[in-house]
């Protein structure tokens, strides 16, 4: 109970009015981790002793204490935020090419629903963003009770209906929070933070019955006896069962081998560097010997993948390298929103920004690579509009480079006065040459 309240306090007073990476990641773990030790703590456990199940209860919130202790911010929010705004053009030109962009994705899985994989997600995900930052970022949008803001808020819902495949739940709460950041960034409000708060049982109520669902479709009664919520509660059961055998079994420490296995998967095979198996994929192995590389994982909190690879001195290690990442995230959307109206690429660095911040929940909840995976996955959209933004800009500047200026056609017009006077000069330099020859 002591982590929930933690990670909802952290969520309400970093930043003060304005939601922040660090914040999101606060309350993403006071479900992982406060709320499935009391889901726990209800229930017999055969393959965990409680006694592992308190230390990594234990490890998960003294961590996120000495993060928040170390890196609070009562108030982080830049007042000039409130009043900047995209210029209209910008705006309108985010507003149309993201919803031309989502219509294209969104017949495209209705011809043929196969193609609802992950990179279509991804596309749809960063197109909505888009659309979220031309509404939010309009000169038009004044407050935070008005009827575009209202509908940007409704985007994640059709995501959720039409793209989302069933799987992966906390894809729709990364486009949620990402979304979140964007407005609150604009019209900072405690009121809004304690909203928020309440609606997440609601939230959580939805996904649990949207899961069940899913489940009976596949297998009619399989979910007889389920809440819809064991991939919320089971990684903290798995972060205790690693603490479990490393004390009992003696496991090897993965010294960070899981931590590099994003970069890593990107390369080439023909570079022929060998790729480490992810987190979610090894700890199968602790669950079910007989699904190992059968394509099932399962997921350890982030807390735990640092167990997994230093042990519980990892933890302490956590510490500087969680905050200072996470509050770098949030200043780095922060100067992206303040040159937000220069131009159309500091507004898709400002929806990169947002997505990447916004994402932190899968970093909370399976680690590193599930985490990298997915952004990777959502930025092929913003990237290409920013190289046909920059070549755009390209074409621009030379097309207006070739192009006289005014003082140039002003300087080569005969009508002017300079004009005049160079010729006049040419005619009295003439007559001048004429005498001294005769």
């Amino acid at each position: 109970a002591l982590t929930l309240l933690l990670g909802i306090r952290v969520f309400i007073g970093h930043g003060g009015r304005r939601i922040t990476a660090l914040g999101l990641f606060s309350l993403a773990s006071a479900l992982f981790v406060g709320y499935s030790g009391i889901h726990h703590s209800l229930r017999y456990q055969a393959h965990v002793a409680p006694t592992y199940i308190t230390t990594s209860l234990a490890g998960a919130s003294l961590t996120l204490l000495l993060v928040a202790a170390l890196f609070w911010r009562t108030d982080s929010h830049d007042p000039r935020l409130e009043r900047q705004t995209a210029s209209p053009r910008d705006a309108d030109w985010a507003l149309i090419t993201g919803g031309i962009v989502l219509l294209a994705l969104a017949l495209l899985v209705a011809a043929d629903p196969s193609f609802r994989v992950l990179l279509v997600e991804g596309a749809a995900f960063a197109s909505i963003l888009l659309i979220a930052v031309g509404v939010v970022y309009s000169e038009r949008t004044r407050r935070l009770a008005s009827a575009p803001l209202v509908a940007v808020l409704l985007l994640p819902i059709a995501y959720t209906i039409h793209f989302h495949a069933g799987g992966g739940r906390l894809r729709v709460v990364a486009l949620m929070c990402s979304v979140l950041l964007l407005v609150s960034a604009r019209f900072p409000s405690k009121t809004f933070k304690y909203l928020i708060v309440t609606a997440v049982p609601v939230a959580l109520l939805a996904l649990a019955f949207d899961r069940l669902a899913l489940q009976e479709a596949f297998s009619p009664g399989s979910s007889f006896g389920r809440t819809g919520l064991e991939s919320m509660t089971s990684p903290l059961l798995l972060f205790a069962r690693v603490i479990q055998n490393q004390v009992e079994a003696g496991a090897n420490l993965a010294w960070g081998r899981t931590l590099v296995t994003v970069p890593l998967s990107l390369l080439p095979e023909w570079v022929g560097m060998p790729r480490p198996t992810a987190l979610g994929y090894e700890l199968v192995a602790l669950v079910d010997a007989s699904r190992i590389n059968s394509g099932y994982s399962v997921a350890a909190t982030f807390f735990g993948e640092w167990v997994y690879n230093f042990s519980l001195v990892g933890l302490l290690a956590l510490v500087p390298v969680l905050g200072w990442s996470l509050t770098r995230l949030d200043h780095w959307m922060l100067i992206r929103l303040q040159k937000i109206r220069v131009n159309r690429t500091f507004m898709i660095r400002a929806l990169i920004a947002a997505m990447v911040c916004g994402a932190v929940g899968d970093l909370a909840w399976s680690g590193i690579h599930t985490y990298g995976m997915r952004t990777i996955s959502r930025l092929p959209v913003p990237l290409v509009l920013l190289a046909l933004t920059w070549v755009g800009a390209q074409l621009s500047q030379r097309r207006s480079e070739g192009r006289p200026g005014p003082s140039q056609l002003q300087d080569s017009s005969p009508g002017t006065e300079s004009g005049a006077d160079s010729s006049c000069d040419g005619i009295l330099q003439a007559q001048i040459t004429g005498s001294k020859n005769g």
